[in-house]
């Protein structure tokens, strides 16, 4: 029960965060800010920090749940993104229905497929320091 317990705070924790610093990004600070320089600092300054602090706290979970929690939590919080943009969208008249809402999925697309790509890199590394520190324990 613990365990379960455990990976729903993950999950929630990193659902509420990616979401928040998505919506805020594109909400406000989307026409200053390049992709590029979003995405190195949402992973360093943002998603690291709360991820090992998540790590050594007392939900002690597996290092493969952990990074599964994180996978289901990016792909809720793209969820929940698209869904509270899409309500949110603002339509203009002199577009067909459908264009706000296709140009919004293509955009939380690019975001998703980048975070995506960074995660999966920033796994490898967890991944090669995570090996070379517990390699005694296996």
């Amino acid at each position: 029960m613990w365990l379960i317990r455990s990976n729903l705070m993950i999950i929630l924790i990193n659902t509420i965060f990616i979401f928040l610093i998505q919506f805020l990004f594109l909400s406000l600070v989307h026409a200053k800010l390049s992709v590029l320089t979003y995405q190195i600092t949402f992973i360093l300054f943002i998603f690291v920090p709360i991820n090992i602090v998540i790590w050594y706290s007392k939900m002690n979970v597996g290092f493969y749940q952990h990074w599964l929690c994180i996978y289901v939590g990016f792909l809720c919080s793209s969820v929940l993104f698209y869904v509270i943009k899409a309500i949110l969208v603002d339509k203009p008249s002199d577009f067909p229905p459908s264009e706000p809402y296709f140009d919004l999925f293509l955009t939380v697309f690019i975001y998703g497929l980048l975070q995506l790509l960074i995660f999966i890199f920033l796994n490898g590394v967890a991944y090669i320091i995570y090996k070379f520190t517990h390699k005694n324990q296996t």
